[in-house]
């Protein structure tokens, strides 16, 4: 599983999938825009399919 967490905030969580790359993790942890962070993330989820997705945040979840 990885585990995507920002300041508390948000938690994204990946169980299952070993295709997540590793650079997509070390920029999500460089980059501190959270908009530009979750629309990249957002982007990647599309167009590699990705399924087992859980989303949590102040404003709600969401698991796919």
């Amino acid at each position: 599983m990885v585990m995507v967490v920002n300041s508390g905030r948000w938690c994204l969580g990946f169980l299952g999938n070993d295709g997540f790359p590793d650079q997509l993790k070390l920029w999500l942890q460089i980059h501190c825009d959270e908009e530009l962070r979750i629309h990249m993330l957002s982007q990647w989820l599309i167009s590699h399919h990705v399924r087992g997705v859980a989303w949590r945040s102040p404003q709600g979840s969401w698991l796919d």
